[in-house]
């Protein structure tokens, strides 16, 4: 595994475990969160772990029904680098 690739598994085993804390927080079941998502159930459980990569939009969409700031600081080790 890269270096990469374990940052990438951080980044998504950490946003699943705030998205089911700021799910429990506002009360809400995975059924109801996944209905508001147009998600499925199982997805959103599968996303809750940490174990399925999302899209942007759809990681946005999630931090939105939870009232979660989507900009909280993620655990990368080092910074990515943009190429030209």
């Amino acid at each position: 595994m890269t270096h990469v690739s374990a940052n990438l598994e951080a980044v998504y085993d950490l946003f699943g475990h705030r998205l089911r804390a700021a799910r429990l927080r506002k009360g809400l079941t995975v059924a109801e969160l996944a209905r508001q998502v147009g998600r499925t159930v199982s997805s959103l459980r599968i996303i809750e772990l940490g174990q399925q990569r999302i899209p942007l939009h759809l990681a946005a969409e999630l931090a939105a029904a939870v009232g979660a700031d989507l900009n909280a600081p993620m655990p990368i080790a080092r910074p990515f680098r943009r190429t030209r």
